[in-house]
């Protein structure tokens, strides 16, 4: 029985000190393991913290940066933005630099409250941006703009344009439809040329509580600060520049020709983006007692700065349609 025991003994003592060897090599392969830095080039975003890593290990995925106007789709191996990292499954074996790559994220319109003054009797709803084209696509199915990307790709925060009038408040009721509101135009008679409105028979139900096109004078009066008004020449400044795009800055800076993405100048006094410039607005009133055209305020990238002012006015048959004119919309408070 002691022989047994002592047998036990000396093999628990053996089996103990390759336990205790096997611990010390992986101590001594954990200490010679290379350690590698990974740093993160945001590209125009938010700053993000290099990292250190064993070699042979993954990395988790860092809190994501922050770039106006735009989100971040992923992180990429080169400067070139070919192959994307992988979290779950690269492992790090050098010292590397990842990239961001941003889209453009959709811009959401916001309807800004415009507070009755001495010149208007009653507030109401202003959208902060021109509608975009992503916007109009979404709700309509299709993008009738022809400042588009490369290969015709829609630019989904540049304003639409080669919009009728009647195509204006057709996406006026069909925004009031999907958001519960009561269409405030009651569209009849339609013909078309492919998906554009050309005609259409238009009454109005002044009782109901949907999105429709400015008129003239609530127009001016939002473009002007409303009853926060500095009286500049232009929506929010007496600089064009600060505040719109128009022929003089349209390709500065290295600036593509044709629409921008909306809200990129300054705001007006009210919160208000790019209503003396960057396409001209369609309005909800006729040009006087003429009632077979329509009105169009603000300015546009086509134009130079004189006719920008918060003063301009302009009108043409409902049925037009240019590179430099989309709309904004309106609805009761």
């Amino acid at each position: 029985m002691k022989k047994v025991l002592a047998i036990l003994v000396i093999l628990l003592t053996a089996f103990t000190m390759v336990s205790c060897k096997k611990s010390k090599d992986q101590v001594t392969n954990a200490v010679n393991a290379p350690i590698y830095t990974v740093t993160f080039e945001s590209n125009g975003g938010t700053t993000v913290s290099a990292i250190t890593v064993e070699s042979g290990n993954t990395i988790t995925e860092p809190t994501a940066p922050t770039k106006e106007g735009y989100a971040l789709e992923g992180w990429y191996k080169e400067t070139g933005l070919t192959n994307k990292w992988n979290f779950g499954t690269d492992k790090v074996t050098e010292n590397i630099t990842l990239y961001a790559r941003w889209v453009a994220a959709t811009i959401q319109n916001v309807d800004i409250l415009v507070e009755s003054g001495p010149t208007m009797t009653k507030s109401f709803y202003i959208q902060k941006y021109e509608v975009t084209q992503g916007q109009y696509e979404e709700l309509m199915g299709y993008n009738p703009s022809l400042c588009r990307g490369v290969a015709g790709q829609t630019l989904i925060n540049n304003p639409v344009e080669m919009i009728t009038w009647y195509d204006a408040v057709m996406y006026a009721n069909k925004l009031s439809e999907k958001e519960g509101l009561l269409p405030y135009y009651n569209i009849t008679g339609i013909l078309k040329e492919e998906n554009r409105i050309t005609s259409a028979t238009v009454t109005e139900n002044s009782s109901a509580n949907g999105y429709r096109l400015p008129t003239e004078q609530q127009w001016e009066y939002a473009a002007r600060g409303g009853n926060k008004s500095n009286n500049y020449i232009y929506a929010g400044s007496d600089e064009y520049d600060d505040v719109a795009w128009v022929d003089e800055n349209n390709e500065t800076n290295g600036e593509t020709d044709g629409t921008k993405a909306v809200g990129r100048k300054r705001a007006n006094e009210l919160g208000i983006y790019d209503m003396s410039g960057n396409v001209l607005e369609w309005t909800n009133s006729p040009y006087g007692l003429i009632y077979t055209v329509r009105v169009y305020r603000g300015g546009s990238w086509f134009r130079d700065a004189s006719y920008a002012t918060v003063a301009g006015r302009y009108y043409n048959y409902p049925s037009s349609y240019y590179i430099n004119l989309g709309f904004r919309l309106v609805r009761a408070f």
